[in-house]
Formats: structure tokens, C-alpha cells, sequence
């Protein structure tokens, strides 16, 4: 296991005055306060375009230090005081700050969040007895930057390879490309909620037993995401040395083989939902519809699908209405293309629609099938899609 106490820390500092709160690594000391023009050293963090001046914070008003398990606040003398959880504190001594702490720097009211800490105790009900698996491949699915090279430095320094993906779609495209050994899935994602990637992977039956660990500081989603398939919920501050030990736990006693329906979970009894939309025949698509919500179209192809608005073609093809996706709107034709399943190969045809049919920005020849690979873009009239397929095995 590497050192803890040279891989950084991750918080979070806001005031009411920030449209979005600042997201920062630190390894060991942050300046906060007000830039002068004659100050040599400027504060980490400028607290001037959020009023300091007229709310009496100084020029160097306060410093926060961390080591590998503690990070603390120290008040550098300033004129009008620190104050912590409502509390006065003396200049030049440390205070240790937890989760969530709120300081008043003279009159700012400011919130710090500790987002990524380095160490911890051991939380997870996973047994911390095993080494980490060098050369493993672990997909870092997260969306904050700061936050995913934090994770990315924690997890190579454990020996591990790792990619990272900031959404869902970018997340199964990668996983597609080459499936991982183990993930680590945030949950609050741009695109849609991590849970749609996790349940993604649940249903892939040709790679039953990848470890999931879900990192969220949501503690109220800890059961949706067990019940999707995660192995492991950890909340947020997500401690780096309980992610590489259970990561390392959860890889060396991965199930070699399971079940067609069963998830691996822990700290649960109950069996996972059967995969009712999956029949015994075909396989089976997977349509997100781009800024339309979080569910995406699951569909048995079973011979060919149509897609458009309105009913269906004929009564020998499934159909895909679209109309409550906009497509009267974005030019979507009421037959306008055709999803096939033949010879276990997915292809696309335009059925001579008006706006046409684009498959990664090419457009293609009405009424010509066209294979698909998995993850593909697909635009019909201005309507974005992206299919994935995954087999029944």
C-alpha cells in the first residue's frame, strides 16, 4: 500500500456569495483570504470577489493544514477573528474540522466540505486482508475533475490500471471498448444518475462478477444502489485508504462464475430484481435518448424494430414511438428508420425519411442496412441517440 500521507486531500469551500463552490486538492497547507496589490504572497484561495474587504476578512486570514488523517484551521492573527461551528478560536493554534464545518471569517460565512480524504478507519463490512492486484483495470467513472485525479493517483500508486469517465454514456462506451476489472461509480452524473451505468454492468451476463463500489454523499441512495448491483456503498468523504483496501478485497474474492439473474451484494439477503425485459429470444438494445431524463428504452429485438412517431409500420416489426422525446419537433419521420437483429448482428436502415438518418455524423443511404457497433451515435432528423447492445448469453 502506498504512503497515504503524500496523496491529497479534496474539499470543497463555499460562501453564499459563489455560484458553484470551489472544488480544490491540497497535500498540505491552503492560504485563505483577500489579494492586495502590494502583498507578495497571494491567498490559495481570493476571497475578494466575494465582498472580504467590506466583511473584515484580512489579507491572510486563515491557514488550513492537513497531515495524512486531520485537517485543521489556524487563524493568522487577522484583525476581526475566526470563529468555527459558532465558536471563537485563538490565533496561531489548530483546530481540527470535520465533514462538514462552518467558519466566520470577521462576518463571510464559509462552508467547508472535505470531499476525498487521504486515510481512515477501515468502514466498509469487507474483511481488509488482501494485497491490491497489480495491473488490474479499473474504470473510474466520476465527473469532478480534482476528485477523479485524486482517485486515479490513489489507485496507480496501489498498482492498479486505471481509466476515467465523467458520465454515464462516456462510462459504457469505455466499458464496451474493454471490459474493467472492478469500478468505482459517483452517483450524481451530468448526463444521468450512476445507478443506469451500474445496473448496465448487472445485466452484461457475460462478466457477472465485477466489483462495484459506489462513492456518493447521498447516504440516503445506499440501498437503491445495492439493490442495482453495487457490491460496496461507501459515502462521502470518500477515505483513499478504505477504497484501495476494499477494491483489493473485493478483486481477490471476486466469484469466478454466477448465475444468469443474481448481483452480487452485500449486507443484503434479498434476491435482485429479475430482468423481466429480457426474454427468451433476441437480444437486447439499450436507447438513451439524449436530455430527455434518466431511464433509457430497453428493447427485445428479436427480427426488426421500427423507430418514429406514431404507430407502427406493419404488424411483423416492434415500434419505437418517439413522440414523447419531441419528435414532431426535431423533424423525426412516423416510419423513419429500422433497427435489425440478424446473423447476432445489429444493423440500422433509413426508411427513406424526410430529414434523414446519421450514424456517427455520416448520413446514410435510405433503405441500406448498416452494421452498428456497440455505443454508437445515432441522429434521426435532430433527434440524438446512442444504442448499446448487450447479449442474452
Amino acid at each position: 500500500m502506498s504512503n497515504q500521507y503524500d496523496l491529497p486531500w479534496v474539499i470543497e469551500i463555499y460562501t453564499p456569495d459563489m455560484t458553484n463552490a470551489i472544488r480544490i486538492p491540497m497535500t498540505h497547507e491552503l492560504l485563505i483570504g483577500r489579494s492586495l496589490d502590494d502583498e507578495s504572497k497571494q491567498p490559495d484561495i481570493d476571497l475578494a470577489p466575494y465582498g472580504a474587504k467590506r466583511h473584515g476578512v484580512s489579507a491572510r486570514h486563515l491557514l488550513i493544514s492537513a497531515d495524512a488523517e486531520t485537517l485543521y484551521v489556524q487563524d493568522l492573527g487577522s484583525e476581526h477573528g475566526t470563529m468555527l461551528n459558532g465558536d471563537p478560536i485563538s490565533p496561531g493554534e489548530l483546530y481540527p474540522i470535520h465533514q462538514k464545518s462552518y467558519l466566520k471569517l470577521g462576518d463571510l460565512t464559509l462552508e467547508i466540505r472535505l470531499i476525498v480524504t487521504p486515510a481512515g478507519e477501515l468502514t466498509s463490512t469487507v474483511a481488509s486482508t488482501s494485497l491490491p492486484q497489480n495491473n488490474a483495470y479499473i474504470l473510474v467513472v466520476e465527473d469532478d475533475p480534482e476528485v477523479a485525479k485524486v482517485l486515479t493517483l490513489a489507485l496507480k500508486r496501489a498498482g492498479y490500471e486505471v481509466v476515467v469517465a465523467h458520465e454515464v454514456l462516456s462510462a459504457i462506451r469505455t466499458y464496451n471498448r474493454r471490459r474493467p476489472d472492478g469500478v468505482l461509480l459517483d452517483l450524481m452524473l451530468p448526463d444521468m444518475n450512476g445507478l443506469e451505468f451500474c445496473r448496465y454492468i448487472r445485466r452484461d451476463v457475460s462478466t457477472p462478477g465485477i466489483p462495484i463500489i459506489v462513492a456518493s454523499a447521498d447516504v440516503k441512495s445506499e440501498g437503491e444502489a445495492l439493490a442495482a448491483g453495487a457490491d460496496i456503498f461507501m459515502a462521502k468523504p470518500l477515505r483513499l485508504s478504505n477504497m484501495q483496501e476494499t477494491l483489493a478485497d473485493l478483486l481477490a474474492n471476486r466469484p469466478p462464475i454466477a448465475k444468469k439473474s443474481e448481483t452480487k451484494r452485500l449486507n443484503s439477503d434479498a434476491a435482485p430484481p429479475p430482468l423481466s425485459h429480457i426474454g427468451e429470444h433476441g437480444e437486447m438494445a439499450v436507447v438513451y435518448v439524449a436530455g430527455y431524463g434518466n431511464e433509457p428504452l430497453n428493447i427485445k429485438v428479436q427480427n426488426a424494430v421500427s423507430f418514429g412517431r406514431g404507430g407502427r409500420s406493419t404488424a411483423l416489426t416492434q415500434h419505437v414511438d418517439l413522440t414523447e422525446y419531441g419528435a414532431d419537433e426535431r423533424g423525426v419521420s412516423r416510419i423513419h428508420m429500422f433497427l435489425h437483429y440478424e446473423n447476432q448482428q445489429f444493423f440500422i436502415e433509413d426508411n427513406g425519411s424526410t430529414n434523414g438518418t446519421f450514424l456517427n455524423n455520416e448520413r446514410l443511404v435510405p433503405h441500406q442496412r448498416v452494421p452498428l457497433e456497440n455505443g454508437s451515435d445515432i441522429r434521426i432528423g435532430m433527434l440524438q441517440m446512442n444504442i448499446y447492445m448487450l447479449s442474452e448469453g
